[in-house]
């Protein structure tokens, strides 16, 4: 449109018109030429409800400063944040990162999801702002990231109780202990990579404490019979990711038996739609109700079952 239009539209309405072409993906590109639509983008409403990314090209610098400065203040109603700090690990970016995220933390004070990629190096400064700011985040995750220990987790729980979703990558020795689940949001639905070594009882309190749904073990995570009775009497359960091993090291798929015992344990889950486990494990084509889905390159030893 031509900048001599006149504007008997409220801007408010323009807003809400750009911030639904957006979001609906009706166009691959959008280029505005006017200088009216040009200043619309950056009122708040325009980024009402929307999701942002941040990547890694934000972090460098133009005209003097980070090119992420004057946009971020406008994304003060976006609804889920995404950040990828990929190469940010020294000098003037790593000092960008930083400053890139407490932005968002004072800014972002209404969105509900923040997913956060290539955190290495940044749980240290991190972690605070996590624990301070974003206050109504329903859905985290941290991925690519410093391992996450058990002390951290339940801080993270304690700060955000009306977190539904947290997935992150943990420490290989953190486990899951009794301070976590006393932490845990009662309504948290969905919890990944964890591992709760061969404690059946932590499990089985996390699974009185909060109705997961959705629940990924961590691939080295530990796996006992007891951890398996937790599972099986869990009604919840919609989709599970068991470890890797779970006999012997080593005789990852060679059993028999321990497939009879992921088939059991997938019958036990009523309400089970998507089941994850490592092998080969013939035993599971015994489940008709399941079908099996094709995994990428590089995991052909990855089984995924969905109900069909």
């Amino acid at each position: 449109m031509a900048d001599e239009t006149p504007q008997v539209i409220p801007v408010e309405t323009w807003c809400k018109t750009l911030s639904f072409i957006v979001r609906s993906h009706c166009l691959q590109q959008i280029c505005p030429v006017s200088r009216f639509f040009r200043n619309l983008v950056s009122e708040l409403l325009s980024w009402e409800g929307a999701a942002v990314y941040v990547r890694a090209v934000e972090l460098e610098e133009q005209d003097g400063r980070p090119r992420f400065d004057p946009l971020i203040p406008t994304w003060s109603l976006c609804d889920r944040v995404f950040a990828d700090f990929k190469d940010a690990h020294m000098g003037k970016k790593r000092k960008a990162a930083r400053r890139c995220f407490a932005l968002l933390g004072q800014h972002c004070t209404v969105a509900t999801g923040l997913f956060l990629r290539n955190w290495c190096l940044m749980e240290r400064d991190g972690l605070q702002g996590l624990c301070s700011h974003f206050p109504a985040i329903r859905h985290l995750e941290l991925s690519g990231c410093d391992f996450l220990g058990q002390g951290n987790c339940a801080r993270l729980f304690a700060a955000h109780p009306a977190l539904l979703s947290f997935r992150a990558t943990f420490a290989p020795k953190a486990v899951m202990t009794a301070e976590v689940v006393e932490a845990a949001p009662r309504g948290l639905k969905m919890l990944g990579f964890t591992n709760f070594k061969l404690d059946g009882e932590v499990l089985r309190a996390l699974l009185d404490r909060c109705a997961l749904e959705h629940l990924w073990l961590a691939r080295t995570a530990g796996f006992s019979d007891a951890v398996s009775a937790a599972l099986s009497a869990s009604p919840h359960l919609v989709t599970l990711s068991l470890p890797e091993t779970l006999g012997a090291v080593g005789a990852r798929g060679e059993s028999p038996a321990e497939g009879n015992a992921i088939a059991a344990l997938v019958r036990a889950c009523p309400k089970l739609d998507t089941f994850c486990c490592w092998g080969e494990h013939p035993e599971l084509a015994q489940l008709e109700e399941f079908e099996r889905i094709p995994c990428s390159r590089g995991v052909e030893h990855r089984i995924i079952l969905r109900r069909r």
